[in-house]
């Protein structure tokens, strides 16, 4: 299992997305925190969680599926 924190920007496909909207479980992704633009930490983050330009991710999973998160802003 890989950790990683994965900023989100306005072109991030899960930006503006709930957790449960955003596909990262059927990815074998688990995102266990959010630390929000304001500097605000969320542990854990709820389902309904709405992922906003400025936050970073705290993604947990398979050392491949959290690989191509952190490489690309369109991951999933």
């Amino acid at each position: 299992l890989d950790l990683a924190e994965i900023p989100t920007t306005m072109e991030s496909d899960f930006c503006g997305k709930t957790l449960a909207e955003s596909g990262f479980r059927e990815h074998g992704i688990i995102i266990v925190g959010i630390r929000q633009a304001n500097g605000k930490f969320l542990i854990p983050p709820s389902g309904t969680t709405v992922i906003q330009p400025g936050d970073n991710l705290f993604a947990l999973g398979d050392q491949r599926a959290v690989g191509h998160l952190t490489s690309t802003t369109h991951p999933l």
